[in-house]
């Protein structure tokens, strides 16, 4: 689908491994990286990327770190629904 295509457009760009990996360094502190860590790690992830998705349409972005965005390949409502869905997933995760 094109809300699929559109995630994946910015989900799949380099970078997208820093916070998660400070959750997984906290954890390890902590209690260990558990699979409740992992999921946040996944949640805190899909969260920054559901507002990058969200902030591109509201400031009309048309490049996101030399590539393009995904509003400006696949259009504001594809962008708005990718990070809806992104959202979504956190609503059906096990956190």
């Amino acid at each position: 689908s094109v809300v699929h295509a559109a995630a994946s457009h910015l989900l799949e760009r380099a970078g997208k491994r820093v916070r998660p990996l400070c959750v997984a360094m906290a954890a390890r502190v902590g209690s260990g990286f558990s699979p409740q860590a992992r999921e946040l790690a996944v949640a805190v992830e899909l969260v920054h990327t559901a507002t990058l998705l969200h902030d591109d349409v509201v400031d009309l972005g048309e490049t996101r770190r030399g590539a393009a965005t995904v509003r400006a390949v696949f259009g504001n409502a594809a962008s708005i629904y990718a990070g809806a869905c992104c959202l979504l997933r956190l609503s059906t995760s096990p956190l």
